[in-house]
């Protein structure tokens, strides 16, 4: 089973189609779907294929999981499903789809186009995304610590004097690009509201909700 997004790829994409055709043919796959832009679907051909069409508000990686599980539940469960993209991130949730009734395997695009002129077969992406995701968020002890610093430089100490949320995590970006937020790793989603809960639950500062306030406590030390 194939599932391949195309959507983030720039230019032509016939020499990719010819590329993944190339590749997925030594697995005789029962099912190959594409997700992409409808301006994408003329030129990847129609045989033996299933277009599923991506628009600006397609949660795609949501799409490619419960295609997965709609074709596990269809007589596939056993099949072996490869994901291929040029996101990374998305690469990276996909990898945790896999478990003991199912094995889900992912490889980067640009790998498959490279490997699949030499006849070879595309790096396994899994252990790449996963160092890339990680390396690129910022360690929530790093932020916290990054936010304390944000807070008693510019005097956020109390309800008066006080940081809304909303502006928190730009603010973390201009000092670290780390702490921008990466969709599918959850400890990035999650970045500030896990920096307001040690905050309350250590009393260094005072949390509210998401447009509201957040101010460092007196007490606690620079």
């Amino acid at each position: 089973m194939f599932l391949i997004d195309v959507t983030r790829h720039l230019g032509p994409v016939l020499h990719v189609a010819d590329a993944v055709r190339a590749y997925s043919a030594r697995f005789e796959p029962a099912v190959t779907e594409w997700f992409g832009k409808p301006a994408q679907f003329s030129a990847i051909g129609t045989e033996g294929t299933h277009f599923h069409q991506v628009g600006f508000e397609t949660n795609l990686y949501q799409k490619i999981s419960a295609r997965i599980d709609a074709l596990a539940a269809d007589g596939y469960s056993d099949a072996i499903f490869h994901v291929l993209s040029h996101d990374g991130h998305l690469l990276n949730a996909a990898t945790k789809l896999s478990g003991a009734s199912r094995t889900v395997t992912c490889a980067g695009l640009g790998a498959v186009v490279r490997e699949a002129k030499d006849g070879g077969s595309p790096r396994r992406v899994q252990a790449l995304v996963s160092t890339e995701t990680s390396s690129s968020s910022i360690p929530l002890s790093e932020a916290i610590e990054l936010t304390k610093k944000l807070l008693a430089e510019q005097n956020y100490i109390s309800s008066d004097r006080a940081l809304k949320l909303s502006s928190l995590r730009g603010l973390l970006v201009q000092r670290d690009s780390r702490a921008r937020v990466h969709r599918f790793d959850l400890n990035s989603t999650k970045l500030i509201s896990n920096i307001v809960q040690d905050g309350r639950t250590k009393g260094w500062c005072q949390g509210r909700s998401k447009s509201r306030p957040v101010g460092r406590s007196k007490s606690e030390p620079v």
